[in-house]
């Protein structure tokens, strides 16, 4: 029997009550919260809004939930190594506000933490985002397969887990982060040099409460390039990753991580505050200019930056041929395509998620239907704003529903798979 909890959930917020508020409410809602094995922490980068009323509801409740508040702000790197101090489980769980965390969740933590106490490998979380359907779990003794298993996935910090025993004492962990945000991916790289097992499990554990606004004003290519690069770089200089692994993520970043965000800049997509000083384009195609497949990446973006004015038409002239217009998901994508049809003079009249994702009645001011629920009448249309993993799935239930006629699925994000 663990002596302390199986689980800290350690979550770093700042001046995002309402969706700290549901991430909340999605984990006290689990019986876990009552048998002693999880642990709850809020680390409060001195928020401004009503972050600290709400935390302070749930210390009065609940014994398991500790909250802990800065002074003054700040760097949000050494807000996350705080949150992970506080932590006293077995398994620090690493969370964002953002995240909304499903029925079994908690038992899935207790569980890893349980079976795994004993050699303690690292456990990464890849909530379905690696999944191909046919494994449970993906487990192995070779950080260079970890490496390319995951590519860039590994910097996001919604994965995260690390054992107490591996997370040193703050003053050490601050001075590794050095105020930066990718301390985890240090200690990530840390515990595959002391102990290279890892265990990935696929079960989808969360969702994602998008913010209206996305600040990657950190700088992409400075944080994915410049930072998670040269830091794998170093681990393969001392012979924990090989030159295969770390190729194949930067290959990863080029092809599949970088056109989205490439073609956002050019674009000004309003939801994203982006770097003030960094010439997104230029940085990438500089650092990637030698590399043998950079021509081929080259044409590629190139036919993807001309077909996209033609995929924004076909979707502005479907809107208009119809009386309402309902966006199926509430994902970035969908943001994407509703600022456009905004500007463009388009109401969006509601959205429509998928049975069991409905979060609230509404969305930025608009209705959200569960599809269960939706029932379409008159002259109306819906458009798929989901990506191409998830396009073919939906499209079958539309179909059972018999909206098949109304229905236009966006390519805006999957054209790199067409081009």
């Amino acid at each position: 029997m663990l002596q302390r909890p199986c689980v800290s959930i350690c979550i770093f917020t700042y001046n995002r009550w309402q969706n700290l508020s549901r991430c909340l409410e999605s984990i006290f809602s689990q019986p876990e919260i009552d048998t002693g094995k999880v642990e709850v922490v809020v680390s409060d980068n001195a928020s401004n809004d009503d972050t600290e009323g709400i935390c302070r509801k749930y210390e009065a409740r609940y014994s398991c939930f500790k909250y802990y508040r800065h002074t003054e702000t700040i760097p949000a790197g050494d807000n996350l190594v705080y949150a992970l101090s506080y932590g006293s489980g077995e398994l620090l769980k690493l969370c964002k506000d953002t995240m909304f965390f499903l029925p079994g969740s908690l038992a899935l933590f207790c569980h890893l933490a349980e079976t795994y106490s004993e050699n303690r490998p690292l456990i990464w979380l890849s909530n379905g985002d690696l999944s191909d359907g046919r494994q449970a779990l993906n487990e192995g003794d070779d950080p260079s397969d970890f490496v390319q298993l995951t590519s860039y996935y590994m910097t996001d910090v919604a994965h995260f887990m690390v054992w107490k025993k591996y997370w040193r004492d703050l003053e050490h962990e601050l001075l590794v982060n050095s105020g930066r945000d990718s301390g985890h991916i240090v200690k990530i790289c840390e515990c595959l040099r002391d102990n290279p097992e890892w265990v990935i499990p696929h079960n989808k554990i969360y969702r994602l409460i998008y913010p209206l606004v996305k600040n990657v004003s950190y700088g992409l290519f400075h944080f994915f390039y410049q930072e998670f690069v040269s830091i794998l770089t170093k681990y393969k200089h001392q012979g924990i990753f090989s030159s295969e692994a770390v190729e194949k993520v930067r290959y990863d970043l080029l092809f599949s991580f970088f056109p989205f965000w490439l073609l956002a800049w050019k674009y000004c997509y309003p939801q994203y505050v982006f770097s003030q000083t960094e010439d997104l384009r230029g940085e990438v195609f500089d650092a990637y200019k030698n590399d043998r497949y950079f021509t081929e990446f080259f044409k590629k973006f190139s036919l993807l930056e001309d077909a996209l004015p033609n995929e924004y038409t076909r979707l502005y002239n479907f809107c208009l041929s119809v009386e309402k217009v309902y966006l199926y998901g509430n994902g970035e994508g969908s943001y994407v395509v509703r600022e456009y049809l905004e500007k463009k003079g388009c109401r969006i009249d509601g959205y429509i998620v998928s049975p069991g994702h409905k979060l609230s009645d509404e969305f930025c001011d608009v209705p959200v239907h569960d599809l269960d629920s939706f029932e379409g009448n008159g002259s109306f249309g819906i458009v798929v704003t989901v990506g191409e993993k998830l396009q073919k799935e939906i499209l079958q239930e539309l179909n059972k529903r018999g909206h098949q006629d109304h229905v236009f699925v966006q390519r805006i994000f999957s054209l790199w798979s067409l081009v």
